[in-house]
């Protein structure tokens, strides 16, 4: 897929903030808090740092070297600005951002997904 498009759009200004969570990490702290929990407990399961989206689009495209100008679409009603959380579980996660989508975009690669 190197040098084709890779899905160069986005919608809104691209300053919406997530957290994202590898989901090995997600998996891991879920397990390790199991037995620490009672039915109905939340367990909030975060990396504490926040990304724009467009940070993340600029990241998947420079790893996958697709070099071109983002067109950014208007904003969808249900975006929402920020979204993250207090990581409440004893585990910090292991996946950095940049490993989790080389380990994503690997994945999808071996999918022979074409775009």
């Amino acid at each position: 897929h190197e040098g084709k498009p890779v899905g160069k759009t986005s919608h809104g200004d691209g300053e919406n903030f997530r957290d994202f969570v590898y989901v090995s990490d997600t998996v891991n702290s879920i397990i390790s808090t199991w037995k620490d929990n009672k039915k109905g407990d939340e367990i909030d399961v975060t990396t504490e740092k926040c990304f724009s989206i467009g940070q993340i689009v600029k990241l998947i495209c420079v790893l996958m070297r697709y070099y071109a100008e983002i067109e950014y679409l208007p904003k969808r009603t249900s975006d929402t600005f920020c979204i993250h959380g207090k990581n409440t579980s004893l585990i910090k996660p292991k996946v950095s951002i940049e490993e989790g989508l080389k380990r994503t975009i690997k994945w999808w690669k071996k999918q022979n997904f074409t775009l």
